[in-house]
């Protein structure tokens, strides 16, 4: 199936499968285009730190069975390419599992707010929340930067 719309003044063209049979399952990839992520629909919190245009393939996958994860990916034209998987014991919602989340990048080459200039061709962000604490690992490869 296919779904096609406007989001964040841009395009999303999508085409997958979504079911509810016994439980959430989805398998859906696409194509983001003139996405722009100053709109008041991002979160203020993170605008700065997304491109300020998205143009680029993206997919995600997800079951909500017995442990819940999700996993989106995102290659943006300019060679930018995000990978997120995200999982909980239990329910999605449930604050008294931790909330674990695999991040994974390359070829950042950008300005990012409180940071500075970040090259960055790889790195990878491990990130456990137990309830009310963060516990981050966090590797990365940095280049030298352009300015």
């Amino acid at each position: 199936r296919a779904l096609n719309g406007r989001l964040m003044n841009g395009t999303i063209q999508t085409q997958g499968n979504v079911n509810w049979d016994q439980h959430l399952t989805w398998d859906i990839t696409g194509r983001a285009t003139g996405l722009n992520s100053h709109d008041n629909t991002v979160p203020e919190a993170i605008r700065g730190y997304l491109p300020p245009v998205i143009n680029g393939k993206l997919s995600s996958q997800g079951d909500f069975d017995q442990i819940p994860h999700l996993f989106a990916a995102l290659k943006l034209d300019s060679g930018e390419t995000w990978l997120a998987g995200v999982a909980r014991e239990g329910s999605i919602a449930n604050s008294a599992k931790p909330l674990w989340v695999d991040a994974r990048w390359k070829n950042i080459n950008r300005a990012l707010p409180s940071i500075g200039y970040v090259n960055s061709p790889q790195g990878r962000a491990l990130i456990n929340v137990p309830q009310d604490k963060l516990n981050a690992t966090i590797n990365a490869v940095i280049a030298e930067s352009k300015t």
